[in-house]
């Protein structure tokens, strides 16, 4: 079977078959501020928040025939020679939507300075670029602890069940009985965990990002292992104080104000755990309770995440539940987007701004709703 790769289709078809009803969505998805739509339907189809909701829309177009040929995306619309959300295209008045929210936008008046009056979103990130470029340390700290983090490995003489698979993630090779040569094992792999953002899929180690999960799981590993394949790991301690590093899933979206951050931490150990916020980064110790019944072993997710732009460390907030800790990182500079959560020495994405000044004062004016 083959699976149609018009937009919001995905029908599985025969393809010496193609005769059936395609319901396709010819435009381009829209993502803003939580809400999820298509820009074909946005009359017809209201926009939803949940992406199962966004994915089950019906198509508002209609073929014939399935296809596996993809479809090119449509021009989006532009102001000025800029790509402009089509949610706010008829919403802002040209001149009203190019006037810099923030005058003083990296809190340096150099910068400010040489700065336009009206910055498109090209033209921001570009200066977000120099910016990062200019203070250093961040992303470039970043990049090399990750690539000086130690690889796990498994013991010389550990006696690996046949049709165990590689824990590292994207790998996924299995062993096969025999005597192993791991010079001659090529392990691929995402050395950090998956991102999971309004709709938008990828690793935190790598560039690329996709809408689709089937997308998602084909993601090109971006780093090799120089020890081979891990199969078990190395052997836990029977220490009391003895700790299992952990990775805990995180999603994040933005408001003109604030970084809205969820941690999905379950059972997390807040009388024992710390958050510290800084105006570049927020690291995170959190202890988790052991991973069955059976463990003692106390588990922990450690992580700096060295963040795109700088925060109000004062006024941010965070609180837990039973499930999840929920992080509100407020913005040094307001009304302004981020292309991406963390800083790397790959600036990627859009930034743009949210709309007129005027708007983000009065959000700000109306407080930030509670977490």
């Amino acid at each position: 079977m083959t699976i149609c790769a018009r937009r919001g289709c995905g029908f599985d078809f025969d393809a010496s078959n193609r005769a059936s009803d395609c319901h396709f969505h010819p435009g381009r998805p829209v993502f803003r501020d939580q809400q999820k739509s298509w820009s074909c339907c946005q009359d017809t189809n209201r926009p939803v928040l949940d992406f199962e909701d966004f994915v089950a829309i019906r198509g508002c177009a209609h073929a014939p025939e399935h296809t596996e040929d993809k479809q090119p995306l449509p021009d989006a619309p532009k102001r000025n020679g800029v790509e402009v959300d089509t949610s706010e295209s008829d919403q802002q008045d040209p001149a009203e939507a190019a006037t810099t929210v923030v005058p003083d936008a990296f809190g340096t008046t150099d910068l400010a300075a040489t700065l336009p009056s009206a910055l498109s979103g090209a033209s921001l990130l570009a200066a977000q670029k120099a910016e990062h470029v200019k203070k250093g340390g961040g992303a470039e700290a970043a990049r090399r602890e990750l690539e000086q983090q130690e690889e796990d490995e498994d013991p010389e003489e550990a006696s690996i069940p046949v049709g165990a698979q590689c824990k590292r993630t994207g790998c996924g090779a299995k062993y096969e009985d025999g005597p192993r040569n791991r010079a001659d094992e090529v392990c691929k792999y995402h050395p950090r965990q998956a991102i999971f953002h309004e709709g938008s899929k990828g690793y935190a180690c790598c560039k690329r990002r996709v809408l689709e999960f089937v997308e998602f799981l084909t993601i090109e590993p971006c780093r090799t292992s120089e020890k081979g394949h891990l199969f078990i790991g190395k052997p836990k301690s029977d220490s009391p104080d003895a700790e299992e590093p952990v990775d805990c899933r995180m999603d994040h979206y933005e408001t003109p104000v604030d970084i809205r951050l969820t941690v999905y931490a379950k059972g997390a150990d807040m009388q024992k755990s710390q958050i510290n916020m800084d105006t570049d980064k927020v690291d995170f110790s959190v202890w988790l309770p052991p991973a069955n019944a059976s463990s003692t072993q106390a588990r922990r997710f450690q992580r700096t995440l060295v963040l795109f732009s700088e925060i109000d460390p004062e006024a941010s907030t965070f609180s837990a539940t039973k499930f999840k800790i929920d992080l509100v990182l407020v913005k040094k500079v307001q009304g302004v987007s981020w292309p991406s959560l963390e800083r790397s020495d790959r600036v990627f994405g859009y930034g743009l701004t949210f709309g007129r000044a005027r708007d983000a004062q009065a959000n700000g004016a109306a407080g930030r709703p509670g977490v």
